[in-house]
């Protein structure tokens, strides 16, 4: 089955420490890492730069979600957001400024088979422990 996660008080940069490295003994915590995200027009490009690496550094599909509109002190905010595949490759966008929805077709499937060929969790560092 496929599980969520949602790391609280997402923001980027850094990750979130609970959006790093959720591995426990080789099996993975979520498949797919959601960031609600508050950046301004002006560093749209490194929030989805940034949000396709998280994807890629945790073999996890990707939901990055961001406002629109101006701020109450003026600042503009285009949206932005973005569903991103484990490799780091957008899956869905919506347009500069765009409002709706997104919809993408995610594999568990083509997830594991990644992971399995791929076992970069062999490589951190550290694993966090499950809570």
């Amino acid at each position: 089955a496929t599980k969520l996660f949602i790391p609280p008080a997402a923001t980027l940069p850094p990750p979130p420490p609970a959006g790093r490295h959720r591995c426990q003994n080789g099996t993975f915590l979520y498949d797919l890492l959601v960031v609600a995200a508050n950046w301004p027009a002006a560093r749209k490009e490194a929030m989805q730069t940034l949000a396709k690496a998280r994807a890629i550094e945790n073999q996890a599909y990707g939901l990055l979600v961001n406002r629109t509109g101006t701020d109450g002190n003026g600042i503009h905010y285009s949206g932005g957001s973005l569903i991103i595949g484990f490799k780091g490759e957008v899956l869905a966008d919506l347009p500069e400024n765009g409002e709706g929805f997104l919809s993408a077709t995610l594999s568990l499937e083509s997830l594991c088979d990644f992971r399995e060929k791929f076992p970069v969790w062999m490589d951190w560092d550290d694993e966090i422990p499950a809570q």
